[in-house]
């Protein structure tokens, strides 16, 4: 049966199939009541507005001509304004096409002695009756399986969206860097060769600038080669390729490779007592990226003439740790729940002068992750931080006795 047919029933009829029913002018003046209804509430008459008997508890919503649209076929909570204390659970349906709608409700009066004063008894709430109950239940279903069908629907277009642009902005991310690294890396090799005077001597002021270009190229090209790391791990592009390799060796080229920047600040390094013979199956080229970016966050938050010690140490039951320990000003609580995000430069006072794209540390996750390891961070301010690569004990190829390194 339509929602149209129940004004062509007889209301007998309709009484009996719906005890609990209100029809309602598009302006929501009432213009029918079921006798069950009139008794409950003798207020609510024919001619009577809705919005002067009712108030909305659920939603806040009010009820007005302008704002019905938004409360049919949405599932109501009605309080009466007026004594009875009558609360009603229902809804709102289109009833016909001039604008005529029906409401059909479950009522409940939480007071007894109302009850017994209106002369009520349980026989006039029609329990034995749940046609009413059940279409309003059906109906509330039916319209939260419409929301959540649009609700889905929306989410899955915010999605794809969502992935599109990241894909669109990982692949720029690649392009770019790739077009920026050619010129630059003919830059710093052009450079090596004007500083290196194969043409002939140059003034020493020039070479002095050479330098500086040299160093800017590089850093420059550094930057550009985070970007593609990055966009190349967020596409799911990055791959493996791994390799035997000597853990204490790569440790130890690390430490010279950042040793300019050491000498600089007056640091100390050391290298604790590890295995030589430590050897693992990674990507080597990464593990150095991992190792690299650790040891320049220690330099660059190092104090001046501070300390940097490294630990390279196997645990037969878990892992292969790899950690770099300064003595700068430490991390701030807040600072540390974010400090992987990318783009994050912790201290501004101290990266700013530094530089760097704050990618280093999440890249280095990222690879880490790849590799099924994890990195590692323990920091208090004022009294250094420790940071440390952990891999799985799977990554172990040989092991033996124990030897004294000390970084150059």
């Amino acid at each position: 049966m339509s929602n149209g047919d129940i004004l062509a029933l007889d209301a007998a009829v309709a009484d009996r199939l719906f005890p609990f029913h209100v029809v309602l002018a598009s302006d929501l003046r009432v213009l029918r009541v079921a006798p069950v209804i009139k008794r409950l509430l003798p207020a609510l008459v024919p001619g009577q507005y809705l919005e002067h008997v009712f108030e909305a508890i659920r939603p806040l919503t009010p009820l007005t001509p302008e704002t019905i649209g938004q409360l049919t076929n949405t599932l109501l909570i009605l309080k009466s304004r007026q004594p009875p204390a009558l609360v009603v659970k229902g809804q709102i349906a289109p009833l016909a096409a001039d604008g005529r709608m029906l409401l059909l409700v479950s009522p409940r009066i939480a007071d007894a002695d109302e009850m017994l004063r209106l002369g009520l008894t349980a026989a006039d709430f029609a329990l034995h009756d749940p046609a009413s109950e059940m279409l309003v239940v059906l109906q509330a279903m039916r319209a939260s399986l419409m929301d959540a069908e649009l609700l889905a629907k929306r989410l899955r277009q915010t999605r794809d969206e969502a992935l599109q642009a990241s894909k669109a902005k990982s692949q720029f991310l690649a392009n770019m860097s790739h077009e920026l690294r050619t010129p630059l890396n003919a830059i710093i090799g052009f450079t090596e060769m004007m500083a290196a005077q194969m043409h002939g001597p140059l003034p020493a002021k020039y070479i002095d600038y050479l330098g500086d270009v040299k160093l800017s190229g590089q850093h420059l090209l550094d930057l550009i080669n985070d970007l593609l790391d990055l966009a190349r791990i967020e596409a799911d592009r990055f791959e493996l390729r791994p390799s035997q390799f000597a853990v204490g060796a790569l440790v130890e080229e690390c430490v010279r490779t950042v040793t300019p920047q050491t000498r600089k600040k007056g640091l100390t390094v050391e290298i604790a007592s590890f295995d030589p013979s430590l050897t693992i199956d990674a990507d080597e080229r990464a593990v150095r990226q991992i190792v690299l970016n650790l040891l320049s966050n220690a330099v660059k938050f190092s104090r001046q003439a501070g300390r940097i010690d490294i630990g390279i140490v196997r645990d037969p039951t878990s892992h292969v740790r790899i950690s770099v320990a300064d003595n700068g000003e430490g991390i701030d609580p807040a600072t540390m729940r974010s400090i992987f995000e990318p783009f994050r430069r912790g201290d501004h006072r101290v990266s700013d002068a530094g530089g760097g794209t704050g990618l280093g540390l999440h890249i280095a996750k990222r690879l880490a992750g790849l590799h099924g390891g994890t990195i590692s961070i323990k920091s208090r301010p004022g009294e250094g931080t420790t940071v440390a690569l952990l891999l799985p004990a799977v990554r172990v190829v040989a092991v033996s006795a124990p030897g004294r390194q000390k970084a150059p």
